[in-house]
């Protein structure tokens, strides 16, 4: 799931979304964060803020954690193997960032990477892990091109104090499935179109019963007008 977060939002709970997408289940939900866009005039000040509240987040093997364990081995790798790439095509990792082999388990702590783009995993696959990737855009408009630019599709949410621009159906497109629920949208999802035919005041319905000599020849007529003209044969065969 993608977020954009527009220059107008409210930092603080920008932030706060970004970091519960991103951990909640240790990332392990199909509309989990995986991609956060925020447009440069407000980079800085939100990616203090996600480091500041990711920081504050417990990890261990008890009930009171904030974020838990990666449910396996591979999913680890998964996790691991994206990192690795971030970092080697230039990315920073301001928190995290490392599996903690002090708690028996799988433990990979809440990450925050920023400096990220589209030539890097993080923002090309599926990461299913507890980690922010924040990437400077220009503006709004860049964002949600980046956010398009993708094999997945389920969901993403946007940060604004202007309700104009935003939008309530979840659902997916592309490899992340098809159909939608909540609004207008969600809810013309559960109908189907109904053709109606309307009776225009014609006496007789068009071809029906019963066949007389004028009907038969009002249809010849009409056939040698098609077929008789060459640009309305080749329109209609």
């Amino acid at each position: 799931m993608d977020v954009i977060v527009c220059a107008d939002a409210d930092l603080d709970r920008a932030a706060d979304g970004a970091v519960r997408g991103s951990f909640l289940n240790s990332g392990h939900y199909c509309c989990g964060t995986e991609r956060v866009y925020v447009p440069e005039a407000i980079y800085e000040p939100f990616v203090e803020k996600v480091v500041a509240q990711t920081q504050a987040l417990k990890q261990s093997e008890d009930c009171v954690a904030d974020v838990g364990a990666i449910f396996g081995d591979k999913q680890m790798d998964i996790i691991e193997s994206h990192v690795a790439d971030a970092r080697a095509k230039g990315a920073r990792v301001l928190v995290g960032g490392k599996r903690d082999r002090s708690l028996s388990g799988y433990f990979f702590p809440p990450t925050v990477v920023d400096d990220v783009d589209h030539d890097m995993d993080l923002m090309r696959h599926e990461t299913f892990g507890p980690i922010v990737a924040i990437q400077k855009v220009r503006d709004e408009k860049e964002a949600i091109q980046l956010a398009n630019d993708s094999d997945y599709g389920l969901s993403g949410n946007l940060w604004t104090r202007d309700l104009a621009k935003g939008e309530a159906p979840f659902g997916g497109v592309k490899a992340s499935g098809v159909g939608q629920v909540n609004g207008e949208v969600g809810i013309r999802g559960y109908c189907h179109l109904h053709p109606i035919i309307i009776d225009v005041g014609k006496k007789q319905a068009s071809g029906g019963y019963p066949y007389t000599p004028e009907s038969a020849a009002g249809l010849q007529k009409l056939i040698r007008t098609v077929f008789g003209n060459r640009l309305l044969r080749w329109l209609f065969v």
